[in-house]
């Protein structure tokens, strides 16, 4: 779990283009560097694809306040992910909890 999904959701469902799934990697993987942790890239791909297009034409609506809400197993992924949100200043829109939901 890098965000991408996260951040690609946060960035639909708000239309706001602040939001941008560049400056999220950039940030994670910086993060990572700067503790000496090795993170690699997800087997998905999701890093690598197009954001979602929020159109600038006239007539758009104006960004929307929208949260999402990740919830994440691993401590140390859950701590990075923190870490970007709060560094890019997102932490009130894309909300980060160390957790595991199970059946039992």
């Amino acid at each position: 779990n890098k965000g991408m999904d996260a951040v690609n959701t946060l960035r639909m469902i708000s239309a706001n283009t602040a939001f941008d799934k560049t400056a999220w990697r950039q940030e994670f993987f910086a993060n990572a560097l700067k503790l000496n942790q090795t993170i690699h890239p997800g087997h998905c791909g999701q890093e690598n694809v197009e954001q979602f297009a929020i159109s600038s034409g006239t007539g758009t609506a104006s960004p929307l306040d929208a949260s999402v809400f990740c919830i994440e197993a691993m401590p140390q992924t859950a701590d990075q992910l923190n870490r970007s949100s709060y560094q890019l200043g997102w932490q009130n829109s894309l909300v980060v909890t160390n957790a595991a939901v199970s059946s039992t």
